[in-house]
């Protein structure tokens, strides 16, 4: 082999070794996002948990949004569904924009994507633009954002139904589930009668936004832990990959190096006896 392909070999090397420090970087980041996030969740999810209780335990079990009279008789149906804004997570978000494409023939079904990804997969994939409410390109959302968008949707007045279609981490990979937003989880305790101040409709108006501020944030941050844990594992193989492939290249380095040298010493040692000669 050539000096020439000698050198390109060891640059290669020289690639791959620097492509492998960066996935092992990323995967750290990644790693503490995601136990980052998961303390997060579990607070939201305790949270989610104690208003869920209180609003099964004031027998409210189905939240309805009110509905302009011009929509009353056409059920429509709103998808908000979550995706992520960067990629190098695997089928994270392959498997959610595949679970959307299942909705788009379905005219009575309306749709604001969270996070860049499923943005832009519904504005080239949706011939009319009006069954896209809302747009929300980052989906680190606050807590202030979401009673944002609770607020937008409650003010709307348009829809029958509300879902969210979202990932969550399901034995460490991403799982898409399609979840009922207005529907409140029963509990096993429940008071059979209620004494509400100021009055019942406040308290059902102001206890309604909370749940569902609560479990929007519940169901974002459930899809971001899962985006992590993609991510963690794809970084992880693809150091795996570039170790491997470095390996094989510097055992290729390494030989066809030794190949060159043998040569070498074979051409002095011709030389050495013709000289004798």
């Amino acid at each position: 082999m050539s000096a020439g392909n000698l050198k390109r070999l060891k640059e290669r090397i020289e690639s791959v070794t620097s492509t492998q420090k960066i996935t092992e970087v990323m995967k750290l980041m990644s790693s503490y996002k995601l136990k980052k996030s998961r303390n997060v969740l579990e607070n939201a999810r305790l949270f989610f948990n104690k208003v869920n209780h209180i609003m099964s335990s004031t027998d409210i079990f189905d939240i309805k949004l009110p509905i302009k009279e011009q929509y009353k008789n056409q059920n429509l149906t709103l998808i908000i569904v979550i995706s992520s804004s960067k990629s190098l997570c695997g089928n994270y978000n392959n498997i959610i924009i595949k679970r959307t494409t299942t909705f788009l023939e379905d005219q009575s079904i309306f749709f604001i994507p969270i996070g860049k990804k499923v943005s832009e997969f519904l504005t080239k994939n949706i011939s009319d633009q009006t069954r896209i409410v809302k747009y929300i390109e980052d989906n680190y959302l606050s807590f202030d954002q979401i009673k944002e968008l609770v607020s937008f949707i409650i003010e709307t007045a348009k829809f029958k139904e509300v879902k969210v279609l979202h990932n969550e981490l399901f034995k460490s990979s991403a799982s898409v589930k399609l979840s009922d937003l207005l529907h409140v989880q029963p509990t096993k305790v429940c008071v059979k009668k209620s004494i509400f101040e100021p009055s019942q409709q406040e308290v059902y108006s102001t206890l309604n936004s909370v749940y569902l501020n609560a479990k929007i944030f519940l169901f974002l941050y459930k899809s971001i832990v899962a985006e992590h844990m993609c991510r963690v594992i794809a970084m992880d193989s693809a150091s795996t990959n570039a170790s491997n492939i470095a390996q094989d290249l510097k055992r290729a380095f390494n030989k066809s190096r030794q190949e060159k040298i043998t040569n070498e010493i074979l051409e002095i040692t011709s030389s050495a006896e013709s000289f004798k000669q």
